[in-house]
């Protein structure tokens, strides 16, 4: 018996090497979802007219804004629509009846489509005219595709008609919902832009999102070329959008494949203490507005990463800008005109992922686990990206498999130091064995990409 310890022991540790993993992560080879939409943030359409312009904002101030939003390079974004801005150049609520709406609208979509964005145009809501389903589908189908034929708005590639029905109920009945879907399905194709104009189905943000979602998944799916979601939180509890955000993706992979959509979030955002709830998004426990500091963004960071490992294709946080609607929220990435239109956290965050990736790149599976650890990976035919998230207290010590192997990747850091700003680090070179080891601070992401940032 003495004699076989020395040759057992041999074999445990043989074995056991054999089994060892190469990396704390591997980026496996398998995709997860389809093809990315890509990264943004909502635009507000009153940006150009009343209560924003010309009284509070002047045209050197536009010009800073705009530049800002260029230089963000939003790949996805969505922009509120109402009829009436169209057919009557104003509405009577936030507006009031103010004319310039129409104005306001193409230029906020055509700043969008010169930042090299994707639009999806949301119907808002209009209540009174959805007693017309058809009426509604076919006005709504005529004006998109005026604004890309005539204003040459073609980055208009998604469509979605009334927000967060399931919360909403009021403004639109299930009957009329289905039905409205249906007739603007019919209404694109009549107008020749349904190949161009994607119709995205949802908005989904209330207690019923379930029931909603596979409601309009039977429905509604032959219309549908895709399902949204909204998610916010309280910004002490991220335990809620990882499971709301999970639930969903469980959900639909459990409806029948020819109802399965890709998903979409086309609201996100987090909220602080409130003394009460039209004051948004609140402060954060030392007294700032939660969304300038950096704690915010790091935890829209860990939304997107899970996003991407759960398969949703395009995320359009709230909002882009702190201007006027009925009043202003503060959850913009660029802070409003009276603070000279600054740059938050956020901002830096979300050009993190927007110069880092392509639409049209695969999220790629993650094998690998380490608590309080994210990791995701977008691949596109010949460039990488991969997103390190540190919430343990302390540096976290990372290797990352499956990359490139002896290849030099570009780093870059957000929030190194607190200041939620992003860096470029010194460069990663991979080893022969296509693993990365990396040093992540704690709340903070790392990124390694194989682009070129500018």
């Amino acid at each position: 018996m003495k004699q076989l310890v020395p040759t057992l022991v041999a074999f445990l540790l043989i074995t056991g090497c054999a089994h060892q993993r190469a990396a704390d992560f591997i980026v496996t080879k398998n995709a997860i979802g389809t093809p990315l939409v890509g990264f943004g943030a909502c635009m507000n359409p009153y940006l150009y007219a009343y209560p924003n312009t010309p009284d509070e904002i002047n045209p050197t101030q536009l010009t800073d804004l705009e530049k800002k939003v260029k230089d963000l390079h939003p790949q996805f974004v969505r922009i509120f629509f109402l009829q009436s801005w169209w057919d009557e150049d104003t509405d009577a609520s936030i507006a009031k009846k103010h004319p310039g709406m129409r104005d306001s609208l193409i230029r906020t979509v055509r700043l969008a489509q010169e930042a090299g964005a994707s639009v999806l145009l949301q119907y808002w809501y209009e209540p009174k005219r959805y007693q017309n389903p058809d009426d509604v589908a076919t006005r709504f189908a005529k004006t998109i595709a005026q604004m890309r034929s005539k204003y040459g708005l073609t980055a208009i590639r998604f469509a979605t008609i009334q927000n967060e029905p399931d919360e909403n109920m009021d403004d639109i009945s299930r009957r009329r919902y289905l039905a409205v879907y249906r007739a603007f399905d019919r209404a694109l194709r009549e107008e020749h832009i349904r190949d161009e104009v994607k119709i995205i189905g949802g908005d989904l943000v209330g207690e019923k999102w379930q029931h909603y979602l596979e409601m309009i998944a039977h429905e509604l799916s032959p219309v549908l070329d895709g399902y949204s979601i909204h998610s916010y939180w309280d910004y002490w509890r991220i335990g809620t959008f990882r499971q709301h955000l999970r639930e969903v993706s469980e959900v639909a992979a459990k409806l029948p494949a020819r109802e399965r959509r890709p998903l979409y979030v086309t609201e996100f955002g987090a909220q602080g203490f409130r003394e009460k709830p039209s004051i948004e998004p609140g402060k954060s426990d030392t007294g700032k507005p939660v969304a300038d500091v950096p704690v915010y963004s790091f935890e829209i960071g860990i939304f997107m990463l899970d996003a991407i490992n759960l398969g949703f294709v395009g995320t359009a946080q709230w909002d882009m800008y702190d201007v006027w609607y009925d009043r202003k929220m503060g959850y913009g990435v660029i802070g409003s005109v009276q603070n000279g239109f600054p740059i938050k956290p956020g901002y830096w965050l979300l050009g993190m992922f927007t110069h880092a990736t392509e639409p049209g790149w695969r999220a790629m599976k993650i094998d690998g686990e380490i608590e309080d650890v994210w990791v995701a990976a977008l691949k596109g035919e010949s460039d990488w990206s991969v997103f390190v998230l540190n919430r343990v207290r302390g540096d976290q010590h990372v290797t990352v498999g499956g990359l490139p192997a002896k290849r030099q990747l570009n780093c870059w850091i957000w929030n190194r130091d607190g200041r939620g700003v992003l860096e470029r680090s010194e460069p990663v070179l991979v080893d022969e064995k296509g693993v990365a080891s990396l040093t992540v601070p704690h709340m903070a992401i790392k990124l390694l990409t194989t682009k070129t940032m500018p």
